[in-house]
């Protein structure tokens, strides 16, 4: 899952955006602006969003994920090559508590007191009365004149069940190795050939754009 944050002036235009994604579901910096670095898995092996508690600028976005690199320290969605897990800020049950499974004696409960990457830092994985939930701070910065226009703010939460670079990977194994070429030619066509124009929620609005699912969503005006 992942948070776009938008801020915008009373036409609808966006002044400021983090999380914004093109048609394919990559996510891009700012409103329009290119693909993000941590987007592209084959050219930046090893770059990734890092959990955050304050955003303050459109190439950062709260990416709720599980990162694992592979032997050589690079990102890995193959289930073969898990070695490190560098990141894991998959929201928490309510009430969870680390101290709880580090304290048991079954080596596989103490796995669960693990909060690999940024997330460790956030009481909000850390302690039992705030666990079920995440607090992110945006800090924008606005030219006056880019100030004056701002009319709202809204977020919203989206799920991509296939991201971009999990294809990028799948793609590419086609090429090296023993891959099943046959199964990765068959999702390669079907993800290709995916028609979500006609998919329409009870409001007529499409129900799956641009490679990603709206979970929930809010805005607020600006006094």
């Amino acid at each position: 899952m992942f948070i776009e944050f938008l801020v915008n002036d009373a036409e609808g235009n966006i002044l400021w955006a983090s999380g914004r994604t093109n048609s394919l579901g990559a996510i891009i910096e700012g409103a329009d602006g290119p693909i993000l670095p941590t987007e592209l898995v084959l050219e930046n092996p090893q770059a990734f969003q890092p959990h955050y508690q304050q955003i303050t600028s459109e190439d950062q976005v709260q990416i709720y994920q599980e990162v694992v690199a592979d032997s050589d320290g690079d990102i890995t969605t193959s289930f073969l090559r898990r070695v490190f897990t560098i990141k894991n800020n998959r929201i928490r049950p309510e009430g969870f508590d680390p101290a709880f499974f580090f304290e048991s004696s079954s080596p596989f409960e103490r796995q669960l007191a693990e909060i690999p990457g940024e997330a460790k830092f956030d009481p909000y994985y850390t302690d039992p009365e705030l666990t079920g939930a995440d607090i992110i701070e945006y800090v924008i910065s606005l030219d006056p004149q880019t100030l004056a226009a701002v009319d709202n703010v809204k977020a919203s939460l989206f799920n991509q069940s296939i991201p971009p670079f999990y294809l990028q990977q799948r793609f590419n194994d086609a090429n090296v190795g023993a891959a099943e070429k046959e199964n990765i030619q068959r999702l390669y066509y079907l993800t290709s050939h995916l028609n979500t124009q006609n998919v329409k929620d009870d409001s007529g609005e499409t129900f799956i754009k641009d490679w990603k699912l709206m979970l929930a969503t809010d805005s607020q005006n600006v006094q």
